[in-house]
């Protein structure tokens, strides 16, 4: 009778671990699965800027000379899904 006991704990163990293994990678691929690659272009028909602003979350950015008439700006990253860009 204490063989039985032994192998239901270790069954009973085994168990646990698997249905803890299994909700880690379920929580992984959530958070992965949040995020998409998102990329967007504008066109500005001005010519003449005085002042430029950026709000972004950690961003880099780049002014680059151009001599064409019309102003682009674009961008790319990753971003959440359920995210209200505008």
């Amino acid at each position: 009778m204490g063989a039985d006991k032994m192998s239901l704990k270790k069954i009973a163990i085994i168990g646990i671990f698997v249905l803890l293994a299994g909700a880690a990678i379920n929580i992984i691929l959530n958070v992965t699965d949040t995020f998409v690659k998102k990329s967007d272009e504008i066109v500005i028909e001005e010519t003449d800027f005085s002042k430029i602003e950026v709000l972004a979350d950690n961003a880099a950015v780049e002014l680059l000379p151009s001599k064409e008439n019309k102003t682009m700006v674009s961008f790319s990253g990753k971003m959440k899904k359920k995210l209200n860009y505008h």
